[in-house]
């Protein structure tokens, strides 16, 4: 299993490489910064987008009740939901 650091930076990397998005890295403690708050900058289909690409990366399926409550808003909650749900997909 993956350390902490590892899983963000990996969210990190799809955020900028995958999603093309262009934040400030120097926010200091950007895993609690909102992911759709203007410091990331995603929008409500980037976030859709980075779920799945989530997923199909751990090859975990975040289940749907984990997703609305307690959401998925800032980069730690999805390292929560990484070592969580990781190795549970049932495609």
């Amino acid at each position: 299993m993956e350390n902490t650091e590892t899983i963000e930076n990996k969210i990190l990397s799809i955020i900028k490489d995958r999603l093309k998005i262009v934040f400030d890295e120097t926010i200091s403690n950007i895993g609690d910064k909102p992911l759709l708050g203007d410091e990331i900058g995603l929008n409500s289909y980037e976030l859709a987008y980075l779920v799945m690409e989530v997923n199909k990366t751990y090859n975990m399926l975040i289940p749907e009740e984990y997703l609305l409550c307690p959401g998925l808003q800032t980069i730690n909650d999805f390292i929560v939901a990484v070592e969580k749900y990781q190795n549970t997909a049932k495609w």
